[in-house]
């Protein structure tokens, strides 16, 4: 499921009730437009459980955890665009996938891959260019990037474009081939040129089959370059014609790609690499949306254990050891204790945490703050990765942190301000920030009915007390606004109606636990709002007004006007434009059971 709210007729009644259709609708869509589609089957199963429970043609706005590219999440309903979410987080970010590994969020390491701003012999946005005796212009699009003609007699003229290396580590630039008038080798359209960086093991495939630089290009191919960095620094992507010296050559290629590691991965459209929307599957098969609050980490040398400024006291790093939790071969493995010093505000709290595995022996394995004063103690698994956290209140200012094991792999630390862990911040010689995430959709009065409607989450909480935290749907003001989510008191929700500044229902419920997943839905009209959570009504006013029509116009993950932002693993949020049946508010929210009595047994109902 995922988001719903109005114009559930934008794609014609005929296909309204037809799951697979409707995704059919998204993914060309989404493939139009340069976008990325996950998940598949976990979308059309919820569509389908909608459909089954007679709330599919209800809905009024659909979006799902699996549609989306730079700074937008689609909607299934309506089709048009209308209801796609903008995303804001302006830095990039991480995830788990759905591999089960941490990946940063674009992987693809180049800004601007989609070669988009550019004409005849005219740069495209982010690139330069070099050498002006052959020629390249746009050529159509494939696969979400702007195709490239180069052609020359003799002659050479290319794009280049530049990332930032890491010491020990392995990179892949790949590309497509997609048609050639007059052949040149692999070694004249892309070369890594070092610049401060050590770079060393250049090695030419195509279509994954290693080849020499000399091979000659084929159209409809994919060509991917590896090598290592032995010192860190920067390379410059040479990318078009006779990038290493003058030839003739006439080829189209297409979505260029770098990222880390040896496997080149699906392409990934990039224009800013800012404000991706995280498909996160740390909860399962099926995806969420990450949201998560500003944090920074704190920790230098992230995955870089034998670097400054760690201090080993005396400890083993073997670097590069093992594969980690990226799933690359950057695990270093441990003997003793390493760390590290930051200056850390008095009587702040702070989590410090990292990956770590049992190597050969078992042993203990600690995480301390405050100098070695403070400090809590793990058992680990031979088996697997488990992400360790340690939270303590900082008494020093200048603060020693780090870990102690001894055969441990460990990979990914941080440190960050708070009381608990959030995703995982990749840093080298300086602290890196990742802005809070931000969903907005506004000017949709049309889609929302600001007179009766029900707004609905499945969510589960970061933490237990995550404060105020609310979805809404506003006039972008706290003074009209119809908000749902976690209260100020741990383990607690909230649904408010405020309608002029006053409030008119206020629904409160605790919970066993918030960072289990539930599923909850406030229902309002004159004089009538219910609160149902996980299939049970638990509230009802009847004393109600509403605002006036036309009133509502945004869906946002805060109060309306910024304050109290929603931070969750959110697998889906739905809006409808009519009231529901008690019947169909507990379909929503419950389990959707098959039988009455499959029903009566998870809740204890007594059959007579």
């Amino acid at each position: 499921m995922w988001i719903l709210s109005a114009i559930a007729n934008a794609i014609g009644s005929t296909f309204i009730g037809k799951p697979n259709y409707l995704f059919d609708l998204l993914f060309n869509r989404v493939q139009a437009d340069g976008g990325v589609t996950e998940a598949e089957q976990c979308t059309i199963s919820e569509l389908t459980d909608l459909q089954n429970d007679n709330l599919l043609s209800s809905a009024s706005l659909i979006v799902t955890p699996n549609a989306y590219k730079e700074g937008k999440l689609y909607s299934v309903i309506p089709s048009d665009g209308s209801g796609d979410l903008s995303v804001t987080r302006a830095t990039t970010a991480t995830r788990v996938n759905s591999a089960g590994l941490v990946e940063l969020v674009p992987y693809n390491l180049l800004s601007y891959s989609v070669l988009t701003g550019g004409g005849l012999n005219v740069t495209p946005t982010g690139w330069s260019q070099q050498n002006t005796t052959g020629n390249f212009e746009p050529f159509g699009n494939e696969g979400g990037s702007i195709s490239y003609r180069f052609w020359a007699t003799a002659g050479r003229r290319y794009l280049v474009n530049s990332n930032t290396l890491v010491s020990g580590s392995s990179y892949a630039f790949s590309f497509y081939v997609d048609s050639v008038d007059t052949t040149t080798n692999l070694g004249s359209i892309y070369l890594p040129v070092q610049s401060g960086s050590t770079i060393t093991n250049i090695q030419y495939y195509v279509d994954d089959v290693l080849v020499s630089s000399s091979t000659n290009i084929t159209a409809n191919t994919r060509i991917k370059v590896t090598f290592d960095c032995t010192s860190a620094g920067v390379v410059l992507h040479r990318f078009g014609g006779g990038v290493s010296n003058n030839a003739t050559y006439d080829f189209v290629m297409s979505r260029p790609q770098f990222v880390e590691g040896t496997e080149a991965k699906d392409y990934y459209p990039t224009q800013t690499r800012l404000n991706i929307p995280r498909i996160d599957y740390s909860n399962g098969t099926c995806p969420s949306i990450l949201l998560e609050p500003q944090r920074t980490n704190l920790a230098l040398y992230s995955q870089q254990f034998d670097n400054a400024p760690w201090t080993t006291g005396g400890a083993a790093v073997t670097p590069n050891f093992a594969t980690s939790p990226s799933g690359l071969t950057d695990a270093e493995l441990i003997n003793g204790n390493i760390y590290q010093a930051a200056n850390l505000t008095i009587g702040a709290t702070y989590t410090l945490s990292v990956w770590a595995k049992l190597y050969s022996l078992n042993a203990p394995f600690y995480l301390f703050g405050n100098s070695f004063s403070s400090y809590q103690q793990y058992t680990l698994s031979f088996s697997e990765y488990q992400r360790v956290s340690f939270t303590f209140t900082a008494t020093q200012s200048s603060n020693v942190f780090g870990f102690s094991g001894y055969d441990v792999l460990i990979w990914g630390a941080q440190l960050e301000a708070g009381a608990y862990a959030t995703s995982y911040i990749p840093t080298t010689s300086a602290s890196v920030t990742r802005n809070g995430d931000v969903l907005s959709k506004t000017g949709i009065s049309s889609l929302l009915n600001s007179t009766q409607g029900v707004l609905y989450f499945e969510a589960k909480a970061l933490v237990n007390n995550t404060g105020t935290s609310v979805i809404s749907i506003s006039n972008g003001t706290n003074q009209n606004t119809l908000y749902l989510g976690y209260s100020g008191t741990a383990n607690s929700l909230v649904a408010q109606l405020i309608v002029g500044g006053a409030a008119q229902c206020n629904f409160n419920h605790t919970l066993s636990s918030a960072t289990d997943t539930h599923k909850v839905a406030v229902m309002y009209a004159s004089n009538n709002a219910k609160f149902y959570v996980n299939g049970v009504q638990i509230d009802v006013d009847t004393t109600i007004n509403v605002p006036s029509p036309g009133t509502f116009d945004r869906l946002l993950n805060n109060l309306g006007q910024g304050s109290f932002p929603f931070y969750s693993n959110l697998s889906s949020i739905l809006y409808f434009n009519t009231t529901l049946t008690d019947d169909q508010l507990e379909a929503l929210t419950g389990e959707g059971f098959d039988t009455y009595q499959l029903m009566a047994e998870n809740y204890n109902y007594i059959l007579q």
